[in-house]
């Protein structure tokens, strides 16, 4: 009897304990999904800081179509620039240009021989949406009832998907899911249609706040890729070579040349009419006069540091030889 007893009270504190379980976790639960909304919240406007403050974006992309008995994958460039500007330039598999201004867009197909116009407000184009990235608007508006995708794997470890529905494209536009990086970033938008039909983009290299002048040529990787990273300025008239990698928040004034395989790092400040030889490195913060020339495989470091002259060397050191060189003169 007394283990009878003992075997009754283990099952009724076993039930109890199920119970007293089950009723933590439905109290629980509305404070786990305020908490995950609230994430929700604090990460769409942290995505919405980062990308209304940009002024410009360019990114290469990869664009995936999946309907209609088609699989179709396609790659290139994308620019976005405010206001409501954007330019999506393929390259592969063949080449194709859209472009809007905002106003108006324009369709190209060079094999085609003929340009498509419309006007902004009546496009259709799934594209369209993605300017609103470098609008004055929120993440949490385009998207209706935004939530946390957790059944779909990020392409990054690290990475968050969210998943929407954009409301002035309801319907026709059944989902989208938008993947963003730890540093707010879109890596990735999935666009599912009514219809089934499934449009993916990825974006890579991004660079943010870059600016090219007129003029300024900028040559493809060879061996390795050609960088400019975010809130770089480039000037008219400035040649880029193969493979270089430029820092961020660059300033290189115009008639500058840069040879292949330069590293440019973080804040350097280029005057005009510069020459950098191959395979050189000009550490952070350096600062290159005008006419500066830099020799093969020359690493120049120093934050704050102005490099004048060629060979270039430190002002100071510049003067002084300038000096010695007037003193010389006058000698002779």
């Amino acid at each position: 009897m007394t283990r009878l007893a003992s075997h009754g009270d283990n099952l009724q504190t076993q039930i109890q304990g199920l119970r007293i379980a089950v009723l933590v976790s439905l109290l629980s639960a509305p404070v786990w999904a305020a908490d995950a909304a609230s994430d929700i919240k604090s990460l769409a406007a942290a995505v919405d800081a980062h990308y209304n403050h940009l002024r410009s974006l360019e990114a290469e992309f990869t664009e995936v179509y999946r309907g209609s008995g088609m699989d179709r994958t396609e790659s290139g460039t994308l620019w976005l620039k405010k206001p409501g500007k954007m330019r999506w330039e393929y390259r592969s598999p063949k080449e194709k240009l859209f472009v809007s201004n905002g106003k108006d867009a324009w369709f190209y197909v060079p094999d085609d021989r003929q340009a498509r116009k419309t006007e902004a407000r009546k496009l259709e184009d799934i594209r369209s949406p993605l300017a609103f990235l470098l609008g004055k608007t929120k993440l949490e508006k385009e998207l209706q009832g935004l939530s946390l995708a957790a059944d779909v794997t990020p392409l990054q470890p690290g990475n968050v998907v969210l998943r929407g529905v954009p409301q002035a494209l309801a319907d026709r536009i059944s989902e989208v899911l938008v993947e963003v990086t730890p540093v707010h970033q879109i890596a990735r938008i999935v666009i599912q249609e009514v219809d089934g039909a499934v449009t993916e983009y990825r974006f890579g290299e991004m660079k943010e706040d870059v600016e090219i002048g007129a003029n300024t040529t900028i040559d493809r990787g060879a061996l390795d890729e050609t960088r400019i990273r975010r809130g770089s300025k480039i000037d008219n008239l400035v040649h880029i070579g193969h493979n270089c990698q430029i820092g961020e928040d660059v300033v290189i004034a115009a008639q500058s040349g840069l040879s292949g395989s330069i590293t440019i790092e973080n804040r350097v400040v280029l005057g005009g009419q510069v020459g950098i030889a191959e395979h050189a490195r000009i550490g952070e913060g350096v600062m290159l006069g005008g006419q500066a020339g830099v020799l093969p495989h020359k690493v120049l470091r120093g934050k704050g540091v102005a490099f004048w002259g060629t060979p270039a060397r430190p002002l100071r050191e510049y003067l002084k030889l300038l000096a010695t060189l007037a003193r010389l003169a006058k000698k002779d």
